[in-house]
């Protein structure tokens, strides 16, 4: 199966998204944070995106 794009860029080996959240947590709203943490948590596989 394919990997999801967003599972890519934001959960790779190299710690994109908490690279990102250490440099901006304080400028990214909340909800924000909430959501891409639903899907660290959930995953993404079998989402379809439109």
């Amino acid at each position: 199966m394919e990997n999801n794009i967003l599972e890519l860029i934001l959960f790779d080996k190299n710690g994109h998204w908490d690279a990102f959240i250490r440099g901006y947590g304080k400028k990214i709203r909340p909800v924000v944070i909430r959501e891409v943490e639903k899907l660290r948590k959930c995953g993404i596989h079998g989402m379809e995106l439109s």
